[in-house]
């Protein structure tokens, strides 16, 4: 396994949409090296996007411990497809390792509803994702459409953080 360069805010790579997938053989050590690259950086989830490669494929490990890599369960999505997005609105602080040393409040939805394909190649459905395992995967599927979770945040805390990204995106260009 190797570790990956993460690309950072700035970057104009995080803000292209990804393709599909068509050979899951392509994919495989990069699944591994993608979550290698988390691991070490200390993240709950990576998109394909962050490290430079334009594929529909994101790393989750949602509840693994940082002292502990045994815990939780990784989690592979290719070609995800988020059907729904339901519940409450919630807001929760989140961080990102493409934004790095930045966290703030995001408001998503509670729930989602998603297809998807996983590392061995069987199709998945799945309804009513909730908790943290439903933030990181809308987190890391909107990193597959070029959306950082900056980008989602009122125009007014954008405003208040202009002068924080602008030195991200100046030092990483």
């Amino acid at each position: 396994m190797a570790l990956l360069p993460i690309r950072i805010y700035g970057d104009p790579f995080l803000k292209k949409k990804a393709a599909d997938i068509k050979h899951l053989s392509e994919v495989q050590s990069l699944i591994d090296d993608m979550f290698e690259t988390m691991y070490e950086n200390k993240g709950v989830g990576l998109a394909a996007v962050q490290v430079g490669k334009g594929m529909n494929l994101f790393v989750i490990n949602a509840a693994w411990e940082k002292e502990d890599r045994n815990k939780g369960v990784e989690e592979v999505f290719i070609n995800p497809i988020i059907l729904k997005m339901h519940g409450k609105n919630c807001n929760m602080e989140e961080g990102c390792l493409s934004v790095p040393d930045l966290r703030e409040d995001v408001r998503r939805k509670e729930m989602v509803d998603i297809e998807y394909t996983d590392r061995h190649g069987k199709k998945r459905s799945e309804t009513g994702v909730c908790g943290m395992r439903a933030r990181v995967i809308q987190h890391e599927f909107d990193h597959l459409h070029g959306i950082l979770f900056v980008d989602r945040l009122p125009p007014t805390k954008k405003l208040f953080l202009k002068k924080e990204l602008r030195r991200l995106a100046e030092e990483n260009s």
